[in-house]
């Protein structure tokens, strides 16, 4: 059995306008959104992956109340509390963003390790 984990894992989102200058936490994007073949808008094309469902920051932002034929405007979509806590846990709990977002936005010395093997007080926790 193994495991992956993340250490010291730093984002530097590209979806979104440096953090220090977004001090009011409006989450401005950056870049061009992305819409999904699906009927879906998403902060980038990264997001936009085979099977959102595995991701649970991601299949958030596939919610049935967020497709475009169920919005009068790309406002109401991006302005939803899904797309706010998908760039809250961004800027804010980073150890529970999306995979994605750590593969393509993440910055300085992170790593990703394998674990193959835990022992805790000469006993293996994880083999």
């Amino acid at each position: 059995m193994e495991t992956k984990r993340t250490i010291n894992m730093k984002l530097n989102p590209k979806c979104l306008i440096d953090p220090k200058q977004d001090k009011q936490k409006t989450y401005i994007t950056s870049q061009n959104l992305a819409h999904s073949a699906k009927g879906f808008i998403l902060p980038c094309c990264w997001c936009d992956i085979p099977e959102p469902e595995k991701d649970e920051q991601i299949k958030k932002l596939f919610n049935k109340k967020l497709h475009l034929d169920n919005n009068d405007t790309i406002e109401d979509i991006i302005l939803s509390d899904e797309w706010f806590n998908f760039f809250s846990t961004l800027t804010d709990d980073t150890s529970n963003a999306s995979s994605v977002c750590k593969k393509y936005c993440s910055v300085g010395d992170n790593k990703t390790v394998v674990v193959k093997k835990v022992i805790v007080d000469n006993k293996e926790i994880l083999k």
